[in-house]
């Protein structure tokens, strides 16, 4: 079953294809302060293959959804959500990125309040994500969405089936209930 949902004029999330992996991997690039404050280095060339087939503790990487956000044809960021986790209730939204050119123009926060509607139509009640500690964009973001926000002493690091990177840091974990 393929997934897209039209956002706002122009605006479209969808299901990631092969052909999009190396605009995801300019994305990837231009964000380096998201990567900086996750492990300490830029993106890496494994970065978005990683995202993949990394997944929480107990949870099949197949049960994952990688979306791309498109702005008039275009990719412009890419978001991976795992439904049913933490719980059976719950969505729980790992990377959410936007290409640095077309933040704070309202789409990421339109692309979110698009896919909390869909997540509400399938039955789900809240919604979890985290963001690097030391990234101000992301816990910023998230606050303006409404989620309450929680200093962990946990990393990524050691998280599901990841390999960790050396330079990994604390997370604010997110949780948002949408019922």
């Amino acid at each position: 079953m393929t997934f897209s949902v039209e956002v706002t004029d122009g605006v479209c999330v969808r299901d990631f294809e092969p052909d999009d992996e190396p605009v995801l991997q300019e994305v990837f690039a231009a964000s380096g302060g998201y990567f900086e404050a996750l492990n300490g280095d830029g993106a890496l060339p494994g970065d978005l293959q990683s995202l993949f087939y990394a997944a929480p503790e107990g949870v099949s990487p197949d049960t994952k959804r990688i979306l791309v956000v498109e702005r008039d044809t275009k990719v412009i960021g890419v978001l991976d959500a795992v439904p049913g986790h933490p719980a059976d209730d719950a969505v729980a939204v790992g990377v959410f990125l936007l290409d640095p050119a077309h933040r704070r123009q309202g789409i990421g926060s339109s692309v979110l309040h698009a896919l909390f509607d869909v997540a509400r139509e399938q039955g789900f009640r809240r919604v979890a994500a985290a963001t690097p500690a030391g990234w101000a964009p992301g816990a910023a973001f998230l606050a303006a969405a409404g989620f309450a926000l929680e200093v962990s002493t946990e990393t990524t690091a050691g998280v599901g089936n990841r390999v960790v990177h050396r330079g990994e840091g604390p997370i604010l974990k997110a949780a948002l209930d949408i019922a």
